[in-house]
């Protein structure tokens, strides 16, 4: 079945960074800019996300070009590979600092009208270790982390985020053992400044940042998907609902 669903833009753009040589994995690109800042854009439709699970990521990444990592990989044992570079969450280090959010503030806009009639807000947010955005109903291997309240509300095509933070490594941990995430908003945009070198992934391609960088994750267009059929049976279940994917879905029609 033909499903519609969400794509969204992610800006990196690192400032008075000219003439630098930055390695970038393949899903973003540079745009020119008449400045001395570099600028960046990706796309994405499953999630964004910045600390804890990006770096797991990145390790795996690095493991994968690796002999040993092919072999892995080759034999079945990819989960293995992930549960080696678990380490990367923190989880062996109780002083492990959270993300280097300026003054611990996002700005965000949770409605889906035109930015000129809806500026953006501000969100202070405690001291945590990960930020993810996520435009569909599972994460991490096809874990559903959302509360069936929480996935009534939400759509791969409604111009919306849920956005997520997880304050340390043991809460990461509960929700890939199958626990629930709670939503703190769900926005139409973000824009946040890293003041240090943080790791990213989208849609599980990690990115090591070389700086402290401003980033943006907005609303780019609507993009036609292939959803599984539900028959025969066996490729829905659990908490798998295919109706989440549903061309009626909740959409909200963007102005």
């Amino acid at each position: 079945d033909i499903v519609p669903m969400d794509q969204w833009k992610v800006t990196v753009t690192f400032k008075n960074f000219l003439g630098v040589p930055i390695r970038k994995p393949p899903a973003f690109h540079e745009k020119p800019v008449l400045s001395a800042d570099r600028n960046f854009e990706g796309y994405f439709q499953n999630y964004f996300s910045v600390g804890m699970d990006a770096s797991v990521a990145l390790g795996v990444s690095q493991a994968r070009a690796s002999c040993a990592g092919r072999c892995c990989f080759f034999i079945g044992c990819g989960k293995c590979c992930y549960g080696a570079q678990a380490y990367r969450t923190g989880v062996f280090n109780c002083c492990s600092v959270g993300l280097s959010l300026k003054d611990q503030m996002l700005q965000m806009r949770s409605s889906t009208a035109p930015a000129a009639t809806a500026p953006m807000e501000s969100l202070e947010v405690p001291r945590i270790r990960q930020l993810l955005l996520s435009n569909i109903n599972s994460y991490g291997s096809g874990r559903v982390v959302l509360s069936n309240q929480e996935l009534s509300q939400s759509s791969p095509s409604d111009h919306l985020l849920e956005m997520i933070a997880f304050s340390n490594s043991c809460a990461f941990g509960w929700v890939m053992a199958g626990g629930r995430a709670k939503v703190l908003q769900r926005v139409a945009a973000v824009k946040f400044t890293l003041e240090r070198a943080e790791t990213i992934q989208i849609d599980g391609e990690a990115w090591q940042l070389p700086a402290p960088c401003e980033i943006q994750v907005q609303w780019h267009r609507s993009v036609r998907m292939l959803r599984p059929p539900t028959c025969p049976p066996g490729v829905w279940q659990g908490r798998q609902s295919p109706g989440f994917w549903h061309p009626k879905a909740k959409a909200q029609p963007r102005h």
